[in-house]
């Protein structure tokens, strides 16, 4: 009779002897690119109830103005910090010309 495989999860058994398993290098990335797709944070939207909200260069005060304006409407939010100038934080515009104080928005569900 020849010697039968059993394999417990863990460890690969052959008679009375075992071996580790084998790793694969494709599994192992898989599994790494699953994380950081479950760890990054998803976008939200929220709608600025200002004409006039800012638009700076950076999540802050100190930051300059890009110029620009908001105006009224719903904005898509892809980062928040924390920063100068804000209660609630900052939010990075979808679209990328900068950042807006969320003080000034009401996120949507």
């Amino acid at each position: 009779m020849g010697r039968r495989d059993y394999y417990d999860g863990a460890r690969r058994y052959r008679g009375d002897r075992y071996s580790e398993p084998e790793t694969k290098i494709d599994d192992t990335k898989e599994i790494q690119n699953e994380k950081l797709v479950a760890d990054t944070p998803k976008s939200k939207k929220v709608e600025v109830s200002v004409d006039n909200l800012n638009i700076r260069k950076g999540p802050g005060k100190k930051y300059d103005r890009t110029g620009a304006f908001t105006g009224k409407g719903i904005f898509e939010i892809v980062e928040t910090t924390k920063g100068d100038g804000s209660d609630k934080g900052w939010g990075k515009l979808s679209t990328g010309e900068g950042w807006i104080s969320l003080d000034f928005c009401e996120e949507l569900k």
